[in-house]
């Protein structure tokens, strides 16, 4: 009960934001471009230039995010919440089917008319 909300939550999440990459991918190469002519300007190393393109990306697509309102980062929700209860599940089936050595019935018989 506790995870259906947030699938469906994530689900919409993830929707929107491959709705909006298309946008995202315009933007990087229009920045690519620019970033590529400001350096080839300042004659600066590609190696510098490339880390700067890259920090510049990032920059741009956290700003575009954070102004259409989405936040990529509560896609790890579902699976953090859904960790501890498979955790828990596993255990529980373990235990039901006497999987640890202290539920183990090491040859004494605990009902003498099954023998």
């Amino acid at each position: 009960m506790i995870t259906v909300p947030l699938a469906v939550h994530q689900n919409k999440l993830l929707a929107e934001i491959e709705l909006r990459q298309p946008t995202i991918n315009m933007m990087a190469e229009a920045l690519k471009h620019r970033v590529a002519g400001e350096c080839h300007r300042l004659n600066v190393p590609a190696d510098e230039a490339n880390r700067k393109l890259i920090k510049q990306q990032r920059k741009m697509i956290y700003n575009y995010y954070k102004s259409e309102g989405l936040n990529p980062l509560k896609l790890y929700f579902l699976p953090w919440t859904q960790l501890p209860l498979w955790f828990f599940l596993s255990l529980s089936l373990r235990n039901l089917a006497g999987f640890f050595p202290w539920q183990r019935n090491e040859g004494n018989e605990t009902d003498p008319s099954m023998s």
